[in-house]
């Protein structure tokens, strides 16, 4: 309305900044009813994989390329280790895609300005593919973990929050995860 009826005539500048302002909160709304609509998806058993086989060194450096202005604007390296030796996966590579960049996403969010976050993939003694996820983050209070992968819940729900998110994003993850017949741990 401001921008329409320009409330401050016609200096653009000012109006550039609330059209930004509007863009971001609908992205932020847009994102949050994307992931509702994915869990309901998930948790109805609605859910159908698409799948094909991967290159996890090829999902993980996509997933970081997209973390990495997030990760530029707090001053959080993001390291890669050796996955080139690992067998190709059968998965659904949007899927993948987002449990990575949910882990990732989270790494980031969590660690503050100036510490690191690794992804490193491996084989399990099972003969399983395993991506880990570290990070030099502020870490999860124990009385957090039986909660954090069920949906709304966040491992800081302290009124004075610094972190914003819906505790959906590890919800999800899990659910994904576990829709390709893995498991996810902490």
């Amino acid at each position: 309305q401001v921008i329409r009826d320009q409330l401050f005539g016609p200096d653009q500048t000012r109006y550039v900044d609330y059209a930004r302002d509007i863009n971001d909160s609908g992205q932020m709304l847009l994102d949050l009813i994307n992931d509702i609509l994915d869990l309901s998806k998930l948790e109805a058993g609605k859910q159908v994989l698409y799948e094909e086989t991967l290159s996890l060194a090829q999902v993980v450096d996509d997933c970081r390329k997209i973390i990495a202005p997030r990760a530029g604007e707090g001053a959080v390296k993001i390291g890669i280790g050796e996955f080139e030796g690992l067998p190709k996966v059968w998965a659904e590579e949007r899927a993948l895609k987002q449990i990575v960049i949910n882990l990732l996403s989270n790494a980031v969010k969590f660690t503050p300005r100036g510490g690191s976050v690794r992804v490193e993939g491996a084989m399990t003694g099972e003969g399983e593919a395993r991506i880990v996820v570290r990070d030099t983050g502020i870490g999860i209070a124990p009385e957090m973990l039986p909660h954090l992968f069920l949906p709304f819940h966040q491992g800081d729900n302290s009124t004075s929050r610094r972190y914003d998110g819906t505790g959906l994003g590890l919800a999800i993850t899990r659910r994904l995860v576990e829709l390709h017949g893995g498991r996810i741990e902490i």
